[in-house]
């Protein structure tokens, strides 16, 4: 494995973390859209944090 530069391993972090942070938030944000609206039982129940919706 080929040595690699201290700023290319904080731009690999930073694209990481932020990739990380955007998929934190939209997992946040349906989960505050699905307690605000009105959704049936069994709608709840077949999603799941593996279905996410990009």
């Amino acid at each position: 494995m080929p040595q690699m530069a201290p700023l290319s391993w904080l731009i690999l972090f930073f694209m990481f973390s932020i990739l990380f942070l955007f998929s934190m938030a939209k997992m946040f944000f349906s989960k505050m859209n699905l307690s605000f609206t009105y959704t049936p039982a069994n709608k709840t129940e077949t999603k799941s944090p593996l279905t996410w919706k990009w």
